[in-house]
């Protein structure tokens, strides 16, 4: 299931998609991400029921458009690599996004600007940084290929679990605060750990303490960023140590807890200081946190 954000100049809608269709707005052909209409032949394409959104894409995510619109009149056209087919007032549209650091746009074939929306694109949000499995339903829970580790998390930072368990028979429980979905056996748990000095565990909710790990919590190390220039590039400094690695990352909606990694051209430490270059994120209205990890397994 993916998440599709879009917002035009008077609104902003979230809407999740997957193959039971949209949550809510036109409901696209089976299984598309968009649908694609011109109601009353009007000059604007309203897309899942929005007129012009500006449709924010991840880079290298497939997407599908199921376009109804006027025919020979306003035939849909993305403006960029990876379009098949393209030009089209009727059909489904397959869209790659390209994988570099670029937006793009969709008008009419026939009316120009005067029909057009923009693309931004965003790199993909960072892997999990915990699988969890159950091969062979055995009753230990396997996290990263370790049956039964003990976890040792940092206070305050949030870690993301991809479970992939046996079905109704080892759901996945953390037995903590800060846990956006427990008990679950497929999907992904996100947990921001407690900055109290408190160890916790987790185990299955039908075995209890036969699959149980433990976690254990230590304090965050000194990081705040010193000074953040912008230009064509973002210059990061920060107080940090050499044994931990600064990843910056990025938000343009604080509403959600899609934070995405800013691209790194180089990172230095010298004498107490993280000296970070990076790309620039797209948008203007972007919040920027510095998520720190230790060097080393």
């Amino acid at each position: 299931m993916k998440r599709l954000k879009f917002h035009n100049s008077s609104s902003r809608l979230d809407i999740w998609a997957g193959v039971f269709g949209l949550a809510l707005g036109i409901l696209p052909a089976w299984g598309a991400d968009f649908a694609v209409r011109t109601p009353n032949s009007q000059f604007a394409f309203q897309i899942n029921g929005v007129n012009s959104p500006t449709l924010t894409l991840v880079r290298g995510q497939t997407y599908t458009f199921d376009v109804q619109t006027t025919a020979g009149f306003h035939p849909f056209h993305i403006e960029s690599p990876g379009v098949s087919p393209n030009n089209i007032s009727s059909g489904t549209m397959t869209y790659i996004v390209p994988a570099s650091a670029a937006n793009y746009f969709y008008n009419c074939s026939f009316h120009g600007n005067t029909m057009r929306g923009e693309i931004v694109t965003v790199p993909p949000p960072a892997p999990a940084d915990f699988m969890v499995r159950t091969p062979g339903d055995q009753l230990a829970f396997q996290i990263n290929g370790v049956n039964s580790p003990t976890l040792t998390l940092v206070r305050g930072r949030t870690y993301t679990f991809d479970v992939h368990t046996s079905t109704n028979f080892h759901p996945f429980h953390i037995e903590s605060p800060g846990v956006d979905t427990n008990d679950i056996d497929f999907g992904t748990i996100t947990y921001t750990v407690p900055m109290d000095a408190t160890n916790y565990f987790y185990d299955c909710i039908v075995h209890f303490t036969q699959m149980r790990g433990q976690i254990v919590t230590v304090a965050p190390p000194a990081f705040r960023i010193v000074s953040l220039s912008v230009s064509s590039n973002i210059v990061l400094r920060s107080t940090g140590t050499n044994t931990w690695t600064v990843n910056p990352e990025f938000n343009t909606n604080l509403t959600t807890a899609n934070w995405f990694a800013l691209t790194v051209q180089s990172n230095r430490f010298m004498n107490g200081t993280n000296e970070i270059f990076c790309g620039r994120p797209p948008g203007s209205n972007v919040f920027i946190r510095l998520r720190a990890q230790p060097n080393g397994p």
